[in-house]
């Protein structure tokens, strides 16, 4: 009861200072209304103690706009899941801020004023400490003893103090003057650079920043494993050991309370790659059957070891008498009587096998003969064939649609889920009984790394024509991250400029070719 009162008290005398405790009380009054009334306010909710909410309510009847009101110690979602709220009005004393942060999080991207007794000092110890641990950069302090706002920028190490509202929407993301950004990429290991990176280094030169590097370790883009933890980039936003995840993933809706995307820059067709249908016949020993050419090579072994021991041949003319005998030349050699019948047997029979030989040869290269190729999708559906997809893909598949059902779902049995690493060897070792599913722009990345590990060098896989559908790429950033407004600015820019068409024509671009200054860093991490 004491301790209540004590609080009920303390709300009375916040209030009252607002209201009447200074002598330029209406200018401190006519602030906080310009403030809330903003048109950049769409949405509006006081945060007040616990034991107080109520007397804040009774309080809080000269506000003209709907509004609402939350105790800081209650369930985090409430707040954190209201994305409408965009701008949250603390009425606490300044040695609770710090309680607040400790047991509410609350979403970056809204404005928080703070309406409190303090100076521009504390407004900057507090503001970089918050900066510090949670990465808070959205925060304001309305200071009722001067009746102006104060705002501390921890990128530009400046510290404002103004009457103009602006200051309180003032998005300091707009420039971030060289910070640090903990970039997870796969930028370090490609020595050719896809689209993912050429979009991030242009969103890290338009914020003005410098990326460390941070690779995604195991999991690559991260995933839910079977004991309910998460790993690879994905746990790393999650846990905000980086400010942005710059390799694209699919939007998917199951991480939708983990981590938060930005605006979709790329849409990726699922492709199905086969294997190309073999020839009949490779070269020029498979024109006839293996049969016949043991049957052949054991009639004219014979015939050399009887030229050799019988006529007293020499060995070396045994074997060239053998080989003129093959490709239609005749012999002289004067044989022991009784064997005479058996050698014009063997010399007719290499005469019908060069025929036969010469016969199967002309039609071949006449008319070449290969295995029927598969040109759609229910083709390769309804071959022999089973398919293998990157275990990336799992999820994306799961939730894709096609106008022919049937033959997705019959595909999609067929499928089996793998590591990148045996991905990455069943292609290489041109399978021909497998079909491959992937991304289009993903086969240049396994071209490269096939050739680098030499497991072949000629082509044997085509992609199908026909796709299997398409998804939505985005970037990822930790949930209520300041840098997604600006992010999503730079990409909608970049898109309409064009640039990723651009990218597309050339392809490829050096590292050092840009102006940024890049760092690599495998042990960093960030609040």
């Amino acid at each position: 009861m004491i301790r209540s009162l004590k609080y009920i008290f303390l709300y009375i005398n916040i209030i009252w200072s607002v209201l009447d405790a200074y002598n330029d009380t209406s200018t401190y009054r006519d602030l906080i209304e310009v403030v809330i009334s903003s048109e950049v306010v769409s949405n509006l909710a006081f945060i007040c103690h616990k034991d107080s909410v109520d007397l804040c309510n009774d309080t809080l009847v000269w506000v003209k706009r709907p509004y609402q009101i939350f105790n800081f110690a209650q369930n985090r979602l409430e707040l954190t899941m209201n994305s409408k709220i965009n701008l949250l009005v603390f009425l606490v004393q300044t040695k609770d801020i710090e309680e607040i942060f400790r047991h509410l999080f609350v979403s970056q991207r809204n404005v928080i004023l703070f309406l409190s007794i303090i100076t521009a000092n504390e407004v900057s110890i507090i503001t970089q400490k918050l900066f510090r641990e949670y990465f808070f950069v959205n925060l304001a302090f309305l200071c009722i003893n001067t009746s102006t706002i104060i705002r501390y920028n921890p990128f530009s190490d400046a510290l404002k103090e103004s009457r103009d509202i602006s200051l309180v929407f003032e998005d300091f993301t707009e420039n971030i003057y060289g910070y640090p950004l903990k970039v997870g990429s796969y930028w370090f290991k490609w020595k050719r650079y896809d689209f993912d990176t050429l979009m991030g280094m242009e969103i890290v030169k338009q914020l003005n920043a410098t990326a460390v590097l941070v690779p995604p370790g195991y999991g690559g883009l991260g995933f839910r494993m079977k004991n309910g933890t998460y790993n690879g980039q994905l746990q790393q936003a999650m846990s905000r050991m980086i400010h942005v995840g710059f390799t694209s993933r699919f939007v998917e809706l199951r991480n939708y309370f983990l981590v938060d995307n930005t605006y979709v820059h790329d849409v990726v067709d699922i492709r199905i790659i086969l294997p190309i249908r073999n020839h009949i016949f490779k070269n020029i020993v498979l024109v006839m059957p293996l049969t016949v050419w043991l049957v052949t090579l054991l009639v004219l072994t014979l015939l050399s070891l009887y030229l050799t021991l019988s006529v007293h041949q020499p060995i070396m003319v045994s074997l060239l008498t053998s080989i003129r005998l093959l490709t239609g030349g005749w012999i002289n050699v004067k044989p022991i009587k009784h064997l005479r019948i058996l050698l014009v047997a063997v010399m007719f029979f290499c005469f019908v096998i060069d025929n036969y030989f010469q016969t199967r040869l002309i039609s071949v290269l006449t008319v070449p003969m290969h295995e029927p190729s598969l040109e759609t999708l229910r083709e390769a559906s309804d071959s022999s064939l089973t398919f293998m997809s990157e275990n990336i893909l799992r999820y994306p598949l799961s939730i894709l649609e096609s106008p022919d059902q049937k033959t997705l779902t019959n595909i999609k049995a067929k499928n089996q889920f793998v590591s990148t690493s045996k991905f990455l060897k069943m292609i290489s070792e041109c399978s021909t009984n497998n079909g491959f599913i992937g991304s289009k722009e993903m086969v240049l990345i396994y071209g490269e790394e096939i050739t680098e590990k030499k497991y072949h060098t000629e082509k044997c896989f085509y992609p199908l024509k026909e796709s299997l559908g398409s998804i939505f790429m985005s970037f990822i950033v930790p949930k209520g991250s300041p840098l997604l407004g600006r992010i999503n600015a730079i990409i909608m820019r970049i898109s309409q400029a064009g640039l990723p068409g651009y990218w597309d024509k050339s392809n490829m671009v050096l590292l050092e070719d840009t102006e940024i200054a890049f760092h690599f860093n495998e042990n960093v991490s960030c609040k």
